[in-house]
């Protein structure tokens, strides 16, 4: 198929101005950190709107004290309707050619901001930056990078998505992601950031990449701050639940995706039965209701969708297709909470990578904090 341009970008002014945008919900607590990391930027031309989306703790006090300290920060507050709608919100009320995301409880690495501008100036045609985040715990521990697949992916993702069934998981999370501003308007002035949408770390890897070509920075440019606040499925029933929520969420992803591919007249460029998501949890369902052999297991180690994962998630499920149904749901589980295996490997690799750097005010948890963390369920 003979893709189309990529939305052409305008070149950045001399004078670029970076709206931070953090979607905040009960977090109050974090917030002065948050606040004080965006303060700290070697670049300093931000402004920060912290979108207050329907909290009951003090998230509202907190950032009208640093409204008063910092003009440059802003309060916007709403009900609660999720963090796309946060961004939604933010977009109308910022002027910044470039839109960072947040998640109230991450923050950003001093240089964070400078980078991603440096980018984006010495190569005009991107219009989406990645990059890796540390993640941290409340002792600002390094427990490991993420996103755990290595170099992230970078370029016209296009191609790479479609063979993918329509998600790069690669991509990382919002608290990772800069967007040029012309692309979310372009998603707004369609309805598309409309979406009754749950997820917008995988709304924005399904979508943006359909627009715009994609750069991704080797260093890790934030922190991902894990705590005790996961949920867990620890046997069938609320496992085979939680997959049920997510095949839900995969569901409204992909028809979003779809209407944007629609408008772009690109409807036939991603097979939706390639999902690897959608053919993961069939997988996963047939196991856990006791169909070992059920045909799904075919159609998800055969698919396009599965040579495309990453070799960390190809060894994954390699692994976990031969296990007993029972050490299955534990590893499985994993997947869908800060539990299991998932994070152990998050940390070696993490050791590996900051073997010679370790960041300023961080450092690199010992192994048995990391198990201590595992075992007692803290993240």
């Amino acid at each position: 198929m003979r893709l189309p341009e990529l939305l052409p970008l305008p070149e950045l002014p001399t004078d670029v101005v970076v709206s931070v945008v953090v979607s905040a919900h009960n977090y109050g607590v974090y917030l002065p950190t948050l606040i004080a990391s965006i303060t700290a930027q070697t670049y300093t031309g931000w402004e920060c709107v912290v979108v207050d989306d329907g909290s009951t703790d003090d998230t509202v006090e907190i950032v009208e004290l640093a409204c008063r300290t910092e003009p440059r920060v802003r309060l916007i507050s709403k009900a609660n309707e999720g963090a796309l709608s946060c961004l939604r919100a933010a977009l109308p009320q910022t002027t910044g050619q470039i839109v960072c995301l947040l998640d109230a409880d991450d923050e950003l690495t001093p240089d964070r901001l400078h980078a991603v501008v440096t980018e984006m100036r010495v190569h005009p045609t991107i219009g989406f930056v990645v990059h890796p985040l540390y993640v941290v715990d409340a002792q600002r521990n390094v427990l490991g990078v993420m996103p755990l697949t290595g170099r992230q992916p970078s370029g016209d993702l296009r191609t790479a998505l479609a063979a993918a069934g329509g998600s790069l998981n690669g991509l990382g999370v919002t608290s990772g992601m800069a967007i040029r501003r012309e692309i979310l308007e372009w998603l707004h002035t369609r309805d598309l950031l409309h979406a009754n949408c749950n997820n917008v770390d995988e709304f924005i890897r399904r979508c943006v990449p359909l627009l715009t070509e994609v750069a991704a920075l080797d260093r890790p440019l934030g922190l991902r701050r894990l705590h005790g606040t996961n949920i867990s499925a620890h046997d069938h029933q609320s496992l085979l639940q939680v997959l049920d929520n997510e095949q839900n969420n995969c569901t409204q992803l992909r028809n979003i995706q779809q209407t944007l591919l629609n408008q772009l007249g690109l409807s036939d460029l991603i097979d939706p039965s390639n999902d690897p998501d959608t053919l993961s949890m069939a997988y996963v369902r047939s196991r856990l209701e006791g169909r070992r052999h059920d045909i799904s297991r075919h159609a998800f180690f055969t698919s396009e969708s599965f040579a495309a994962l990453s070799r960390y998630r190809r060894w994954y499920w390699h692994i976990a297709a031969r296990m007993p149904d029972a050490m299955l749901t534990r590893m499985v589980d994993s997947i869908y909470s800060p539990l299991g295996l998932k994070p152990v490997l998050n940390h070696l690799r993490a050791r590996r990578a900051l073997r010679h750097h370790v960041p300023d005010g961080l450092r690199v948890a010992r192994t048995r904090t990391v198990l201590g963390h595992v075992l007692r369920g803290d993240w």
